[in-house]
């Protein structure tokens, strides 16, 4: 009767290893990470500007999930919101976020931002390549060469500009920026380092960022603590290595600006063999103390 009941907690265990899914969210999806929900408070004490179309007040910054998608000859970008609103009309359909992607895919790069709106810093160690720019009314691919173009003036907040991608598809979709980009604009994404950072789209702000202040703001975003707000950062929410925390990083700043760092960007299908694996190991160890406890009896016995 043991031995029955050990095969068919064999069979059990096998059965739900194997109905365990391992096709992508998304169709030729390549790689999604997650961002802990109701961060977006910068280094977690940012108030949000206190105008009405803030409201809210939570939620409109923070970035929840990215996938990326292989579509042949372009990227798909997802981007997951806890809440997309469009209070002023955007080409796009999103007015709130400001986001930049900075891409570490080749050798070489620069170690320093394109413009200094962010109030942060990268890490040296993965120097960007390209940097994709987006907000409800363009998105803006750049090079580390441009970074010298004094005829880019960023201060300005031009639906017509050079810089833009023209005929781009960007649409929202229940809280979801979907962004698609041809792989010629920003080179291979595949064991690339992205670094994922949200703002709030200020059009007469530099770099477009919107600043920091000591105090309640209308349109400003506020830190009512002692600190320098020189060297505040201006990013409201950052998808971040797993072993950082959001808090320690942004927080990390006093006569300096704070470092930042990228995620890497594995294989979807890698992530899901090297767990399928992990768990095979959990149930064969499972396996074998469920048949220890079940016969100990006879081993005990036959042992003695």
């Amino acid at each position: 009767m043991r031995n029955i009941f050990s095969c068919l907690l064999i069979f059990l265990l096998l059965v739900i290893y194997l109905s365990l899914p391992v096709i992508a969210e998304d169709k030729n999806a390549i790689f999604t990470i997650e961002d802990p929900a109701a961060d977006d408070c910068g280094p977690c004490y940012y108030n949000y500007p206190t105008d009405e179309v803030f409201h809210p007040y939570e939620g409109l910054f923070d970035i929840r999930k990215m996938t990326i998608i292989d579509n042949n000859d372009k990227y798909l970008f997802k981007l997951y919101f806890t809440k997309v609103t469009d209070p002023w009309e955007s080409k796009y359909g999103f007015s709130m976020p400001l986001i930049e992607l900075y891409i570490d895919n080749e050798k070489g790069g620069c170690k320093e931002l394109f413009k200094d709106g962010a109030n942060i810093k990268l890490d040296p160690n993965h120097p960007w390549n390209r940097l994709i720019k987006v907000s409800g009314w363009w998105v803006r691919v750049f090079t580390p060469r441009d970074k010298n173009d004094d005829m880019i003036n960023l201060t300005t907040n031009a639906e017509k500009f050079s810089r833009n991608i023209e005929n781009c598809l960007v649409e929202v979709n229940e809280n979801i920026i979907i962004m698609e980009l041809e792989k010629k604009l920003i080179g291979d994404l595949a064991d690339s380092y992205i670094y994922i950072l949200v703002g709030s789209f200020d059009p007469f702000g530099y770099d477009h960022f919107r600043g920091i202040k000591e105090t309640k703001s209308l349109w400003n975003f506020s830190a009512e603590q002692n600190i320098n707000l020189e060297y505040a950062p201006r990013v409201i929410d950052i998808i971040l290595p797993f072993s950082r925390k959001q808090q320690e990083v942004l927080g990390s700043f006093e006569d300096e600006y704070c470092q930042i760092y990228p995620v890497k960007v594995i294989d979807k299908t890698e992530n899901i063999i090297l767990i399928r694996k992990s768990i095979f190991y959990i149930i064969m160890v499972a396996i074998f103390s469920a048949i220890i406890i079940i016969n100990k009896d006879e081993i005990f016995k036959y042992n003695g």
